[in-house]
């Protein structure tokens, strides 16, 4: 038992915040981009310039529906990427803590996971905090044993109620992108200058994008289900022996 904190907490939670960090500007960066597309005017005929908002001027249509299709892809497979980092990251940290947890180390006689989420930097989408905050004085790991069962039921359901909407607006805002600028594209067409390869591209690059926001969607579910499943039951994470999502 030690009341300093460990280097080694340090360093997870500068790790597991790094990982946030590129996720966070990955989605932010997605998110205009979905927004710029969504709300571009449509052009009258495929052959007429596409008007753009905010006072840009015109542009070919075909050129930037292609553009948008192979822009929006590559974000969304970097964001899922960047999700997938993270939550592998964070898997690791939480299988070191419940190890750390089993051979007895605190922190002040505190849970050093507490500490963990207090440093780590939060993520786009994480309400995990608005859940627990529902338990009160007991929200902690080290009280949460003492915990009115009321509360930790309250905790888990709230917990779900604040996921769905936040994960609802963080995977189908680039999703529905991606499709309006697919339907654009078959609309307008592929640009003059070889003309018969950007179809095949853009179906590479689109399967390759609603795959990995596929994947990023299963993450989401998983964990979601699995951080619900354990605040209603009131336990730690599971070590290493029954690894589950972070």
């Amino acid at each position: 038992m030690t009341d300093e904190i460990p280097k080694l907490i340090k360093d997870l939670a500068e790790g597991v915040s790094a990982a946030v960090e590129v996720q966070n500007r990955y989605w932010l960066a997605l998110a205009i981009t979905s927004l710029f597309v969504l709300i571009q005017q449509p052009a009258a005929s495929s052959s007429a310039p596409l008007a753009l908002p905010l006072g840009l001027p015109p542009v070919d249509a075909s050129w930037f529906s292609l553009l948008a299709v192979l822009i929006l892809s590559t974000l969304i497979t970097g964001f899922a990427a960047a999700q997938a980092r993270m939550v592998r990251t964070t898997k690791l940290t939480h299988r070191i803590l419940a190890d750390r947890y089993e051979a007895g180390c605190r922190i002040a006689a505190h849970d050093e996971r507490d500490l963990f989420d207090a440093l780590r930097k939060p993520s786009i989408g994480q309400v995990a905090s608005l859940a627990q905050i529902i338990r009160g004085r007991h929200q902690f790991f080290v009280d949460q044993p003492a915990s009115a069962r009321w509360r930790v039921m309250l905790s888990s359901v709230m917990y779900v109620f604040f996921k769905v909407p936040a994960l609802i607006v963080w995977l189908m805002l680039p999703a529905l992108a991606l499709y309006f600028a697919v339907v654009r594209f078959q609309a307008v067409g592929a640009p003059d200058f070889l003309h018969s390869f950007w179809p095949w591209l853009v179906l590479l690059f689109a399967a390759t994008a609603s795959v990995s926001l596929f994947i990023a969607l299963w993450l989401e579910i998983e964990y979601m289900v699995d951080v619900a499943i354990r605040v209603w039951a009131g336990v730690r994470p599971p070590n290493k022996r029954t690894e589950q999502t972070p």
